[in-house]
């Protein structure tokens, strides 16, 4: 894996560090009784779903701009996909908190769409400016 990959991954490390204490600090000092059991797992999802789907966009060179927004459009597609056949999985098999899973999901989703479309961005831009320095 490049260098470019381990500090993505580090940083979305970083992302998942503060979300965790920011949910435990925020939730069980406030909100207790919105606490789900399962949010670390979430968490432990949206890192590998993130992780991978960046590993997937950025390994091969993009030739075009069109084939890079093709797999843009597809990678995420499979991820809202996925992320829809989750939630529903758990809505069938878990029927306690179901609302403040879903609002716990949705917020997760944001962040670490933006987080990484930000990510994406800022290569896009880095790998511009040095074609054009070259």
């Amino acid at each position: 894996m490049g260098r470019n990959f381990n500090h993505f991954l580090f940083r979305l490390t970083l992302l998942s560090l503060a979300i965790l204490v920011s949910y435990g600090v925020f939730f069980n000092f406030f909100l207790r009784q919105f606490v789900i059991s399962i949010f670390p797992w979430l968490l432990v999802y949206f890192i590998l779903i993130t992780a991978l789907s960046h590993y997937w966009l950025t390994k091969s060179e993009i030739v075009s701009n069109s084939s890079f927004i093709n797999k843009y459009i597809i990678i995420t597609t499979l991820r809202l996909l996925l992320n829809l056949l989750f939630i529903i999985v758990y809505l069938l098999l878990v029927k306690i908190n179901i609302v403040s899973f879903v609002i716990s999901f949705l917020i997760l989703y944001l962040i670490y769409a933006v987080f990484e479309l930000l990510t994406v961005l800022s290569s896009i831009n880095k790998k511009k400016d040095k074609n054009l320095g070259n």
